[in-house]
C-alpha cells in the first residue's frame, strides 16, 4: 500500500518537473536572451579567473570566527 507520503512527494515532484519544463521551453525561445549571455558570459569569466588569480596572488590570513567561538561545538554542527 502506497502511503499518503509517498502520494504527496510524488504530487510535488510532477508539479515541480512540469513548471521546470515550461520554464525551460520558455527559456530556449528566447533567442535575444541568448545573445546577450553569449556577450556578457566571456567578460564574466575573465572577471572570475582575474579575480581567483589576485585572490591566490594575495591571500587574507584572518582569525575564524566558527572555529574560535565560545559557544558549545553541537551549537555549530559539529
Amino acid at each position: 500500500m502506497v502511503s499518503l507520503f509517498s502520494l504527496g512527494s510524488l504530487l510535488v515532484e510532477i508539479v515541480y518537473v512540469r513548471i521546470s519544463l515550461v520554464a525551460m521551453d520558455w527559456i530556449r525561445k528566447q533567442e535575444r536572451l541568448f545573445k546577450i549571455l553569449g556577450i556578457c558570459d566571456p567578460a564574466h569569466r575573465r572577471r572570475l579567473a582575474i579575480s581567483s588569480f589576485y585572490s591566490a596572488v594575495h591571500p587574507k590570513v584572518q582569525k575564524n570566527i566558527v572555529l574560535s567561538s565560545t559557544l558549545p561545538k553541537f551549537v555549530l554542527g559539529w
